[in-house]
């Protein structure tokens, strides 16, 4: 008898017990061939062996744990209005205190820097204290870093010297940093080359 075997999507078809035409056709087709009722059999008891195992639920934790190992980008609005929700007040009345004080704080500053915008001469005033403080502070911070590194005599020119003196000093602290870290390189990478 020369008759075509029954594909594996076939074989499916007839464990699924779909009907219609073509099942039927399949049907008639086991009738005749030993061979594809043999294909069939074993299928059938794959499937039931299949069904016999018993069914396993992953933990309640397991997408936690998924999750916890993907990393997942936030943007950046995204997680400030997660920060605002979390510092938000549940309480109605205190939504209502928390809004009453940052209208409050936000007029203050609006109040302040319009005030200041009408006053240039003052804010000029307010600019030139902080920069001579700032001067003065890292003038004495320069002299007592000096002082220890270099000897109370660099420390003195250095203070004395002003923001040159400030310049000097921090070129000279970047050159010697630079120099250590390359001397240290070349010592470490002489190192490697004996031990290969």
């Amino acid at each position: 008898m020369n008759h075509q075997h029954l594909r594996p999507e076939d074989i499916d078809r007839l464990i699924d017990d779909e009907t219609g035409p073509d099942a039927r056709a399949l049907r008639s087709r086991l009738d005749e061939c030993a061979e594809c009722r043999a294909r069939l059999a074993a299928q059938e008891q794959v499937v039931a062996l299949l069904e016999e195992l018993p069914r396993h639920a992953p933990s309640h934790r397991f997408a936690d744990r998924v999750m916890a190992e993907v990393p997942v980008f936030v943007p950046w609005y995204v997680t400030a209005g997660e920060t605002l929700r979390r510092y938000t007040p549940v309480g109605r009345r205190a939504r209502l205190l928390a809004f009453g004080l940052a209208a409050t704080a936000g007029s203050l500053l609006t109040m302040a820097i319009v005030w200041a915008a009408s006053r240039p001469d003052l804010v000029l005033l307010g600019i030139e204290v902080a920069e001579s403080r700032t001067r003065s502070l890292l003038a004495s911070a320069s002299a007592g870093l000096a002082g220890p590194l270099f000897g109370t005599q660099v420390g003195a020119a250095t203070s004395g010297a002003g923001t040159l003196g400030l310049v000097i000093l921090g070129l000279v602290i970047l050159a010697a940093t630079v120099g250590t870290f390359w001397g240290l390189r070349a010592i470490a990478a002489a190192a490697v080359r004996r031990r290969t």
